[in-house]
């Protein structure tokens, strides 16, 4: 396949590291059994302008995929569909 995918966990308590990152690492090793180049490991608060920061970056840095995980609750501080929706080109629920 060849592309290169980033995988960016948005979670207050896993930048923290109050707990661990546990999808994160699913989906780098799930797409990394699949053929994809994965980039290394990105975690970022529930902050808007961070998280879309770490998707640009990522983006800049070759990612032809980018996918998100976390932060897409109900709760206040979920805010990752939010911080992602203007540059969303294909989003897969």
């Amino acid at each position: 396949m060849g592309y290169r995918v980033a995988v960016i966990t948005c979670s207050d308590r896993a930048f923290a590291e109050v707990y661990e990152d546990r999808s994160g690492p699913v989906l780098r090793d799930g797409l990394a059994e699949a053929g994809f180049e994965v980039a290394p490991a990105a975690i970022v608060p529930d902050e808007a302008d961070q998280i879309l920061q770490a998707v640009t970056a990522a983006i800049a840095e070759g990612a032809r995929i980018v996918m998100t995980t976390g932060g897409t609750g109900v709760g206040p501080r979920d805010v990752t569909v939010e911080a992602t929706a203007s540059i969303v080109e294909y989003e897969l629920p």
